[in-house]
């Protein structure tokens, strides 16, 4: 099977948020996935492109996050690209902490223990790009 790729650019803003669940669940809907793979896939998504509209633009200005995501036959990769605040996830050291009612820091542990491959990389041009792997089995 040859590479099918899958693009989406939004505004990072929380309202958007919904928009870039859909489009996960649709790509992951066009992939033969069990149930599991399909959540663990659209969870993983969500937080990263949660923690880019969170955390990566302090300056006030309307940013954009990209969600790019590749589809072979036996693997997913997804990148989450933006031009924020430079943010190494494995400098951060895990830790949950209390926030009102909501606990919050699961964010990236999930990701680590869901995905196969976590790469992350500060380009020239100031983009950070997040890259997620999943292998599965397309049988």
């Amino acid at each position: 099977m040859e590479s099918v790729e899958y693009r989406l650019k939004l505004p990072a803003l929380m309202t958007n948020l919904q928009e870039m669940r859909t489009f996960s669940e649709d790509v992951m809907k066009s992939v033969s996935l069990d149930d599991e793979t399909y959540r663990q896939l659209v969870l993983t998504i969500d937080e990263a492109a949660a923690n880019v509209v969170e955390h990566a633009y302090s300056d006030g200005k309307e940013q954009t996050v990209e969600i790019v995501i590749y589809v072979d036959s036996d693997e997913i990769t997804v990148e989450v690209r933006d031009r924020g605040v430079l943010f190494n996830p494995f400098d951060v050291k895990p830790r949950v902490r209390q926030c009102s009612f909501v606990r919050r820091g699961f964010g990236l542990p999930l990701m680590r223990r869901i995905m196969d491959k976590i790469n992350y990389e500060r380009l020239e041009s100031g983009e950070n790009v997040l890259t997620l792997v999943k292998k599965f089995d397309s049988t």
